[in-house]
């Protein structure tokens, strides 16, 4: 019989890996050409339907575009910051382009960025989306990766576009 875990945050699924790139269009269209894999929609994350943004723990500004599609179960994402400090930019300017996080998704982000932060993983950014949210914590010490909770909205806004 397995042991369970004592963690407070119980992770049941990676839902998805992101890349932080310079041009989602342009990652977007060698993934579909290359591997197969796509189509791709592709968001313009600002307000209104991006709002009570947080930066490192001060409110935050920031916008950026995100290319999405299922390989598998699995959900792809790219992100391309567009404006403001957010954890895309630093990460490009310490490690280039290349994998950014791997995300689960939850029920009450807001309960899990609290018990995040209890258990000493601190937020990076956040925001909400619709009617539902995200956040990104700092667990690249330990875990070798950033992680994202994402509270899954009841219904996504439609992409500005989709490739092809």
């Amino acid at each position: 019989m397995a042991q369970a875990s004592s963690a407070k945050v119980k992770v049941k699924n990676i839902t998805q890996v992101a890349l932080a790139v310079h041009d989602v269009q342009m990652v977007a269209a060698n993934y579909w050409n290359m591997l197969g894999i796509g189509p791709w929609d592709i968001y313009e994350v600002k307000p209104p339907t991006l709002y009570d943004r947080t930066y490192h723990g001060k409110p935050g500004n920031f916008t950026y575009w995100l290319a999405l599609t299922m390989a598998g179960q699995v959900q792809l994402e790219l992100a391309q910051p567009i404006s403001g400090d957010n954890v895309y930019s630093d990460f490009m300017a310490e490690h280039g382009e290349g994998l950014h996080h791997v995300a689960f998704t939850v029920d009450d982000i807001n309960e899990t960025t609290q018990t995040m932060n209890k258990e000493g993983f601190p937020t990076l950014m956040s925001g909400g989306f619709s009617d539902g949210g995200f956040a990104y914590y700092d667990t690249l010490g330990p875990l070798k990766v950033t992680l994202e909770a994402f509270q899954v909205p009841e219904a996504m806004p439609p992409p500005m576009t989709r490739y092809p």
